[in-house]
């Protein structure tokens, strides 16, 4: 919880989105009454307020997520990368360009003229799949996703195990995330793939050995 203010702070759109909808679920998925669920509700939102107070810069930040226009550079050239990555599917739907293919593909052959930067990925996980694997690699990652999805849905309906809970919303965030940056197994990301991977160990290991289930709250 120490850590969140200063995750707030770094200023990265995408992360307050994930964290915001992944404590939504939980407080809604977790066994408390209405007037719990009002109260961490009005505590969030106070806290959302007060930290956007104290950081001006954050709530230019946070103004600016629905801004598509040139001027806002953040936003524009992601739509174009991924306007370059869906270009490279199409062209190649099955094998992809190839794996740590995108940039040299991007560069020569896919960047927009409009495009201020040289990135070496598209920006979304799934683009990144799609441009460098086709629907072939792409498969494996999405049913790899979809599976610990089902599994930690089906733990926590089964027996309310919150360990299944915490999983499900790292999930999210992670999946929510990955949606504006490739954080999954792409250059400068290596190690969120591997404390991904950790987590998810971590989960199943606990999962198979620790039977832990939510008390209801009255």
């Amino acid at each position: 919880m120490f850590n969140i203010p200063a995750i707030v702070f770094e200023n990265t759109r995408i992360v307050w989105i994930s964290l915001f909808i992944s404590f939504m679920i939980v407080i809604l998925l977790s066994k408390i009454n209405i007037k719990r669920i009002l109260l961490i509700f009005i505590s969030i939102f106070i806290s959302i307020f007060i930290l956007l107070q104290i950081s001006p810069n954050s709530l230019t930040r946070l103004k600016s997520i629905s801004d598509i226009s040139y001027q806002n550079q953040s936003n524009y050239e992601r739509l174009l990368m991924w306007q370059s990555a869906t270009n490279m599917f199409i062209d190649h739907p099955i094998y992809g360009v190839g794996i740590d293919n995108y940039y040299n593909e991007y560069i020569h052959n896919y960047r927009s003229p409009l495009s201020r930067e040289k990135q070496h990925h598209p920006h979304n996980v799934l683009l990144t799949f799609l441009s460098e694997t086709g629907l072939l690699g792409t498969f494996g990652y999405v049913t790899l996703f979809l599976y610990l999805f089902y599994h930690s849905i089906k733990t926590y309906i089964k027996n309310y195990n919150i360990f299944a809970l915490a999983y499900l919303a790292c999930l999210i965030s992670f999946t929510i995330n990955s949606l504006t940056d490739s954080i999954f197994s792409q250059i400068g990301y290596g190690k969120c793939t591997t404390f991904f991977w950790i987590i998810t160990g971590l989960y199943f290991y606990i999962n198979n050995h620790i039977s832990i289930k939510y008390k209801k709250y009255i």
